[in-house]
């Protein structure tokens, strides 16, 4: 359940950032499947957004989560068929 806003998920990272040596990627890629996880929509997060690592991270969640959706929507198109009986 998400308990803040994406303007603060933000400000966090903004204060954070200066203790993380190196692997700012990395690091950006964990933060943002934390807040996903937690609730936060990725393109919400993305409007607020202001870090290129961050913002990165948060493109590739997009991106790759829209592929696995557009599979489920090819897989759920064949549901209706019945192998058995060759019928729908």
């Amino acid at each position: 359940m998400k308990n803040m806003s994406p303007d603060l998920a933000m400000e966090i990272w903004e204060a954070l950032r200066s203790h993380i040596s190196g692997g700012f990627s990395a690091a950006a890629d964990d933060f943002v499947q934390v807040l996903v996880e937690n609730g936060f929509d990725a393109q919400e997060l993305m409007e607020v957004a202001q870090d290129t690592n961050v913002k990165k991270s948060l493109l590739e969640y997009v991106e790759d989560h829209s592929e696995y959706e557009d599979e489920i929507d090819e897989e759920d198109e064949y549901s209706f068929y019945d192998d058995d009986n060759d019928t729908y």
